[in-house]
């Protein structure tokens, strides 16, 4: 690694460790919820990203659809 590649993943180390610092502060003071809110509302935020992922349909294969020429 170059001298400025260290740096660079010296500084992105020390970063993230502040950030991870201040998340696990964070959820110190607020407080962990995992009450039925929490969950349902993770469940409707996975439920979403599902029917998101899912392939969208060919329009000309719905019904009532008509054929290009």
């Amino acid at each position: 690694m170059t001298p400025e590649q260290v740096h660079h993943a010296y500084a992105h180390e020390t970063h993230a460790a502040e950030l991870r610092s201040e998340a696990a502060e964070f959820r110190r003071a607020a407080g962990l919820r995992t009450g039925l809110r929490t969950r349902l509302g993770l469940t409707l935020v996975t439920l979403g990203t599902r029917l998101a992922a899912q392939s969208v349909p060919d329009p000309t294969r719905l019904p009532g659809a008509v054929a290009a020429r």
